[in-house]
């Protein structure tokens, strides 16, 4: 299991916004591909398991869980 964080970037990094993971073990610079239906700003969240992706971002493999 790991956790993510969904954030906002600034203005002048372009506005969007991004689900980073927030465990130890993973690199917190690289994305975590998200669908954006799904991300909400400040929202933290539990996926099933992670994996490397060849463009830098980590890929959500199973079911994703919402922390309240």
């Amino acid at each position: 299991m790991a956790r993510c964080a969904a954030h906002r970037r600034r203005p002048q990094e372009g506005g969007r916004q991004r689900v980073h993971v927030v465990s130890d073990g993973y690199d917190f610079a690289w994305n975590v591909r998200f669908l954006r239906a799904v991300r909400e700003s400040g929202a933290r969240c539990v996926v099933d398991a992670l994996h490397p992706a060849a463009d830098g971002s980590h890929c959500v493999d199973g079911d994703m869980r919402r922390l309240v």
